[in-house]
């Protein structure tokens, strides 16, 4: 029997999409896994990427994976602030994250490495990568 693997990522995007904060920041059509190549930038942009992981964790039903956070702005300062708001809302102070999306639960979200600015190479757009690990059921839940 084959099991499907849950899309952690799409479910992020989801997740993202369902905060007023981050919809504050950036609309629901600007948080995605990829920009499109017609977008216009600079622009504020959310872009959810998977970046593997570590897989099964032993035994358990969960599997330990990565994923990159990219946050578009005007300015370096929005995109700062972007960030801001998506590690506000992935990993709330003083509370843990359980994310129940699509057909993916996450158990677990941690900020892996802090904060990367950065700039794209050819046009400058600024912008900040945030590395999150993710604790994942590995089989997908049916909504």
């Amino acid at each position: 029997m084959s099991v499907m693997m849950p899309d952690y990522a799409a479910a992020v995007v989801a997740h993202l999409r369902a905060q007023s904060a981050v919809l504050a920041f950036a609309p629901s059509a600007r948080i995605a896994m990829h920009i499109p190549d017609s977008a216009d930038m600079p622009e504020n942009w959310i872009i959810v990427s998977p970046a593997g992981g570590r897989g099964p964790i032993g035994r358990s039903p969960y599997l330990s994976a990565r994923l990159d956070v990219m946050t578009y702005g005007v300015t370096g300062y929005e995109a700062m602030r972007g960030a801001r708001i998506v590690a506000g809302v992935l990993t709330p102070p003083g509370r843990s994250t359980r994310i129940r999306q699509l057909d993916c639960v996450i158990a677990e979200v941690a900020m892996e490495a802090g904060f990367i600015r950065l700039q794209t190479p050819r046009e400058g757009w600024p912008y900040v990568a945030t590395p999150y690990a993710l604790t994942v059921l590995r089989e997908a839940v049916p909504a």
